[in-house]
């Protein structure tokens, strides 16, 4: 898989999937009117990954206030 798909899937924070089920590629929607990319589909040979639409948006899953803290450990500055 090129770096460039990886970069896209993990920058969009969309879910990665087997299987397409009842979201449609690109090819299907172009001309549809309002799409909304909401996931990305595994090539079946692991090349790479296509992006899944559907007519409904998607929300994100958001994490909790108290889990989005990040501790650092004491470093000693030279």
């Amino acid at each position: 898989m090129n770096k460039e798909d990886v970069i896209a899937a993990i920058g969009s924070e969309l879910p990665v999937l087997k299987q397409a089920g009842k979201l449609k590629r690109l090819s299907a929607v172009a001309d549809l009117g309002a799409y909304y990319q909401v996931a990305w589909l595994m090539r079946p040979d692991g090349t790479g990954l296509e992006p899944l639409y559907d007519n409904q948006s998607y929300q994100l899953p958001v994490m909790a206030a108290n889990e989005q803290l990040i501790e650092f450990p004491n470093a000693e500055v030279n």
